[in-house]
């Protein structure tokens, strides 16, 4: 019987942190921006992103998303009045009693950031803008996004519409894992129908976001402006095999600013390898009349994307069983680590014998 466990360790590694912080070498002329990894959900670059602002048509990316998942995307959508009312903004032109197929709302409301096409995606999928709008909030709620506040489905700046660069990082990091949310980010043009009083009209929409058009690997997402909001822009590329969100709002120069953000990953960041399959973590000694030791193992590869002068900004903390009880097979897990970039969880493995460890001294590892 094991009667005292020698190795009960609790490791924490605070590497040192580099003098030259990557923040001060990206400069934004958005009062507000994030740049967030989609695949490890890190923030990795940010300037006050946790504080609400107005949020112009960027809006329409969760209105989109919530007539995707609700909606019946094969619809042919009769224009209520309300929505035929809305001229405000850009517009698509729609009166009451258009018809219009909801895929062609979608596409407006992406592609020409079309206002009155927001109500009609509302009605046509929850039949009330108000019971629309909770199912926004709701999903928001249930990821725990605090500091989204929705009153309108097109992002036209009101008191209590607002919503923090974060949230918005993370609501477009939901849509665009959805495929038909992002070839809507991606499409440059499209043409919808209209058919009013028996007679169809033809429209060609040409997406007003112009770094879809500049080869620079930008493929998506929305732009929106308002006098309020200023010019916002949530873009999305891929870098180091990792697809990356940026949002910059209030920005006189939104699109020099999602290039920034760009660069900095293409050029200023690596890929880490914080944790390999089979990677030795300590040797772990059992006490006893005979003692015993064996290491433990990871069976899962985690990787990041991270600033270069960051990495050693990773904390690992790692947590041995201090009650084994042998035997012990190779498939149990004794242990686990935990693994942070500063206060931010990246994530969390177990930790395996190396081999079945028995009682008898003789499979001791040497």
């Amino acid at each position: 019987m094991i009667r005292k466990v020698m190795f009960s360790l609790c490791l924490i590694l605070f590497l040192a942190v580099e003098s030259a912080h990557a923040a001060q070498s990206l400069q934004l002329k958005a009062a507000q921006a994030v740049l967030y990894d989609m695949d490890t959900g890190l923030i990795i670059w940010e300037k006050k992103m946790n504080k609400q602002a107005h949020p112009a048509s960027l809006t329409k990316i969760a209105t989109v998303l919530t007539g995707l998942r609700f909606g019946d995307h094969k619809k042919v959508v009769i224009v209520s009045q309300k929505a035929g009312n809305l001229n405000t903004g850009s517009i698509i032109g729609l009166k009451s009693e258009d018809e219009i197929k909801f895929e062609d709302l979608l596409k407006a409301a992406m592609i020409v950031s079309a206002n009155d096409a927001t109500i009609a995606i509302a009605e046509a999928t929850a039949g009330d803008l108000e019971l629309f709008l909770q199912l926004m909030n709701g999903t928001a709620y249930g990821f725990g996004l605090a500091s989204t506040s929705f009153t309108n489905t097109h992002g036209l700046s009101v008191a209590n519409h607002r919503i923090s660069p974060y949230d918005l990082a993370v609501w477009s990091a939901m849509a665009m894992r959805n495929p038909e949310f992002k070839a809507l980010a991606g499409m440059k043009e499209a043409e919808i129908m209209i058919k009013r009083k028996g007679e169809e009209k033809k429209l060609t929409l040409r997406n007003t976001n112009r770094l879809l058009f500049s080869d620079q690997g930008i493929y998506g997402i929305k732009t929106g402006t308002t006098s309020l909001a200023g010019k916002c822009l949530a873009g999305a590329w891929d870098a180091h095999g990792h697809h990356f969100i940026g949002i910059v709002l209030n920005s006189s120069e939104r699109w020099g600013d999602m290039l920034k953000l760009k660069r900095f990953t293409e050029e200023r960041c690596t890929k880490e390898i914080i944790v390999d399959f089979d990677q030795d973590w300590q040797r772990v000694r059992l006490g006893g009349n005979r003692p015993l030791e064996f290491d433990v193992i990871s069976k899962k590869r985690i990787e990041v994307v991270l600033p270069a002068s960051e990495k050693n900004q990773i904390i690992k903390r790692v947590y041995i069983n201090p009650n084994i009880k042998l035997p012990v097979k190779a498939q149990q897990p004794v242990g686990k680590a935990e693994f942070w970039f500063g206060n931010q969880f990246i994530g969390r493995i177990e930790l395996y014998p190396d081999r079945d460890i028995i009682t008898n001294f003789w499979h001791r590892k040497q």
